[in-house]
């Protein structure tokens, strides 16, 4: 049978518009005026996927969202959020309370079905039942496997992206197996900075024919801990090996995305040839910017042409990194100022850095009790809401 669909509204030309357009393409459309009406349907209805208004009286959609992610019967059904706003404070929100996807209203039909096609099928194989193949088990990989992908990027140099790129890494690997991956190949910084030798860098898959990038990945693997591996981009400060480009670089995120692992990017600085394809693709990217007027003025500038480039369901998030003693910029005129979310706002004590640098390891592996980490711990844990 076709699939069941739940509209939540308060609009009723909403629900009319967006009821039509489903209906005409096969789906069980059931609808709901109020939060409270949508949760006590969806508890007899069990649909295969919700839609949901943010913006209703007496409960709103972020509400109802964390109520059906709490009843058991519908705890996993895909919820896809739709607002009037695009507000990256507000998508933050959604996501943290467990939507699945966002639609801004309004929505033209094709967007919607398409939307709402991809998420089913998606939902669907990734709750098929594990097949049996003798004595072993075999469980059929789906779209829904892929892998999520966050950007660290820089608005200037030295705004500390490959320390915060390393050590949310390492914080999230706690929990999810996690791939590291540099993307600035002229400073291969994070070899640099775990003291790892790097016998084959992703700047020597350039010399390759794009579509053999995927066989050729694995080869180019660093494991660092049991749930962490790095994608290593050799040291190329006298420019003699190639930057990965347009060519080369979709295939490298179509390989990373067929891992099955987390994947968290140092982007190197601004917008440019050697990660442009890496942005468009992301889920999410975090803007790092120092708490001073030039880096704030970049960030902002960054943050405008990555509106323009990204997807409409990546988010963007700012976090603020000072070193050693640096003023603290009041939270609430950043966000205003740069109009995003902001992930945090972080100290770094610069003796600490310097003693993890000197080391080889990141600081949340060489100092694991101190504030510091507990603040990358903090930013890996919403890295991994997504």
């Amino acid at each position: 049978m076709s699939p069941k669909i739940l509209v939540i509204d308060d609009h009723k030309e909403t629900l009319d518009l967006i009821s039509l357009v489903l209906q005409k393409q096969g789906y069980r459309v059931k609808i709901a005026h109020s939060g409270q009406d949508g949760l006590d349907l969806a508890a007899d209805y069990l649909p295969d996927l919700i839609l949901l208004d943010v913006m209703m009286p007496d409960m709103d959609g972020f509400t109802v969202c964390k109520k059906v992610r709490a009843t058991k019967k519908i705890e996993s059904t895909p919820i896809i959020l739709l607002t009037a706003k695009s507000q990256p404070d507000e998508k933050w929100e959604g996501f943290e309370a467990g939507a699945t996807d966002y639609l801004i209203k309004p929505t033209n039909a094709e967007e919607l079905h398409r939307r709402v096609k991809t998420i089913l099928v998606n939902h669907k194989k990734k709750s098929a039942p594990k097949l049996k193949a003798g004595s072993a088990t075999v469980m059929t990989m789906s779209p829904f496997t892929r892998s999520k992908m966050t950007v660290f990027v820089g608005a200037r140099g030295g705004c500390g992206t490959t320390t915060a790129a390393i050590n949310t890494a390492y914080a999230h690997a706690i929990t999810e197996y996690t791939l590291l991956v540099d993307l600035d190949m002229t400073q291969g910084h994070i070899a640099h900075y775990l003291n790892q030798k790097v016998t084959q860098g992703l700047n020597e898959l350039t010399a390759g024919i794009p579509m053999n990038v995927a066989g050729q990945l694995r080869n180019n693997f660093v494991k660092v801990s049991p749930n962490l591996t790095i994608l290593p981009a050799k040291p190329n400060i006298d420019a003699e090996l190639p930057i990965m480009g347009e060519k080369h670089l979709p295939h490298l995120v179509e390989a990373m995305h067929n891992t099955g692992k987390s994947i968290i990017v140092d982007g190197g600085r601004g917008i440019h040839e050697g990660n442009r394809s890496v942005l468009e693709r992301a889920d999410q990217i975090v803007v790092c910017a120092r708490p001073d007027r030039i880096s704030m003025a970049n960030a902002r500038q960054l943050i405008k042409s990555l509106n323009d480039l990204i997807l409409p369901t990546c988010l963007v998030h700012t976090l603020l990194i000072g070193f050693g003693p640096s003023p603290k910029l009041p939270e609430e005129k950043v966000k205003s100022y740069l109009n995003t979310s902001l992930a945090g706002n972080i100290q770094i004590p610069v003796a600490e850095l310097a003693k993890s640098v000197n080391e080889g390891k990141p600081i949340v592996i060489n100092s694991p009790d101190s504030e510091l980490t507990k603040q990358f711990r903090t930013l890996a844990e919403k890295v991994a809401k997504l």
